[in-house]
């Protein structure tokens, strides 16, 4: 364990995952060179989500382990805090998706339905808080118990099925049953990117290393190598689904996994030299950008609109992460508590 509980080269990676989760919103590099930008989005960015999800199921684990006996007050407040912050930026985002649907399908009762079931089921980046609170219900009864190879086993599962649901659905979308079964999965839940079929292996996986994180031996040279492999891995399955058009999303397939997992680990070996005002700063930064970058980008989006100054995927990008650490910075120097609790500051 790192001295002082201090978990440095976590921070360090999550504001750079950060960064990446942001460019695949705004089409980073898209305007400069597409061959480059799906490099820069599908290989490394998509490590971006899979990485947060492990490191909460790590800290998660970190704890329950903490409060034996008071489990079930850990998991009320961790899983309230996440449903307010979930509501707070529905709220803030609710104008700009009924403006969208609005403008494309009008509006009445079946927009209205349609409207619902964004906010419920495919409410932007903030499914992923969604994920979450659900990933916390099932993963602590298997963790208070030690059972993390069932844990594993049922993230496995559901990430089988996201598999084939994304990055591999043209092997079954023409299948009697089986494609039935994600087409009326689609006409609820929109993409099995969001939820379960995802985030729970990931959130399992940060458990069981938080749990074993006394016997992780491995040094950083040999995973900086089995990274640089697994991304080598990740792009050679990406050519293979999209020349062969298997491919809806491509965010949920085989090789996303290993890399997220490998730069976690990685990320816990580190000990950069970063004192602890700068690892809370990092910290507040990267839960900034996170969860307040959708609704830059929907700002930028209105002032180009508006204004009718062109502004590519780069630009967009790099607006969107000013303005994010312009929120941070409100924040955390004279904005109210309530705020810094909804940007998890």
């Amino acid at each position: 364990m790192p001295e002082g509980n201090a978990y440095r080269g976590i921070d360090l990676a999550k504001f750079v995952m950060a960064l990446l989760v942001v460019a695949i919103h705004a089409g980073f590099f898209t305007d400069i060179d597409g061959g480059a930008a799906f490099v820069i989005i599908q290989v490394f960015a998509r490590m971006g989500v899979p990485f947060f999800f492990i490191a909460s199921g790590f800290f998660f684990s970190k704890g329950l382990a903490k409060r034996r006996g008071g489990e079930a007050g850990y998991v009320r407040s961790y899983v309230a805090r996440l449903l307010g912050m979930f509501a707070f930026w529905c709220l803030v985002m609710l104008p700009f998706w009924t403006r969208n649907l609005v403008a494309s399908r009008g509006f009445g009762p079946a927009q209205a339905l349609i409207l619902l079931r964004t906010i419920a089921f495919d409410p932007g980046v903030f499914w992923y808080l969604e994920a979450l609170m659900v990933c916390a219900f099932v993963s602590w009864p298997f963790v208070t118990r030690d059972r993390y190879g069932r844990l594993l086993g049922l993230g496995a599962a559901c990430y089988v099925f996201g598999m084939f649901g994304d990055s591999y659905y043209g092997l079954v979308k023409d299948l009697p049953v089986l494609g039935d079964l994600y087409r009326a999965y689609f006409t609820v839940f929109v993409h099995v990117r969001k939820g379960l079929p995802f985030g729970l292996l990931f959130f399992a996986t940060g458990a069981l290393l938080a749990r074993r994180e006394d016997r992780l031996r491995l040094g950083t040279l040999p995973l900086a190598a089995a990274l640089v492999v697994a991304l080598c891995l990740r792009g050679l399955e990406l050519a293979f689904v999209s020349k062969r058009g298997l491919a809806l999303d491509n965010s949920v397939s085989l090789f996303v996994a290993p890399p997220a997992i490998l730069a976690f680990l990685l990320a816990l070996r580190a000990k950069p030299g970063v004192g602890d005002g700068r690892a809370r700063d990092l910290r507040s930064i990267s839960s900034t950008l996170f969860f307040s970058h959708q609704f830059m980008l929907e700002l930028v989006i209105l002032f180009v609109g508006y204004t009718g100054i062109g502004m590519g995927g780069t630009l967009r990008w790099a607006v969107a992460v000013l303005l994010c650490l312009a929120l941070w910075r409100l924040a955390s120097s004279r904005g109210p508590a309530f705020l810094r609790r909804m940007l998890n500051c």
